[in-house]
């Protein structure tokens, strides 16, 4: 939920100023601030956006740079003390709260198939 605010909004980025990549960083959920650092933010995001022509090219280079390696770390920073762990059975049942969508059955496998079957569906 947390890096949803933020990669759901990447592509904007491109437009804003320094100034506004500032306060963009400072309106971020703060376990995203405690694991990158102000500085850190404004020059990455600087530097993709001098280096972008467009909103799209943009987009493309912060998942580059906001990789699954930096996702996973950032899972092992926010896990160290930060966010509690719980199984992944729980978190799957979670989510599907989150989207609105229940089951009767929260077994593992049932789970899955559910998850299987919204896949198929999109």
């Amino acid at each position: 939920i947390e890096l949803k605010s933020l990669f759901s909004s990447a592509e904007m980025l491109f437009y804003f100023k320094d100034e506004d990549v500032r306060s963009f960083y400072n309106s971020l959920p703060e376990n995203v601030r405690l694991f990158m650092n102000s500085e850190q933010w404004t020059a990455k995001i600087s530097e993709i956006r001098n280096n972008t022509a467009s909103p799209n090219t943009f987009r493309k280079r912060f998942f580059e740079w906001f990789n699954m390696f930096r996702i996973v770390k950032y899972l092992n920073f926010v896990h160290n003390g930060l966010l509690e762990r719980i199984p992944v059975e729980e978190a799957a049942a979670a989510m599907l709260e989150l989207t609105g969508r229940s089951m009767i059955d929260d077994g593992f496998s049932d789970i899955l198939l559910y998850y299987r079957a919204i896949e198929a569906m999109d």
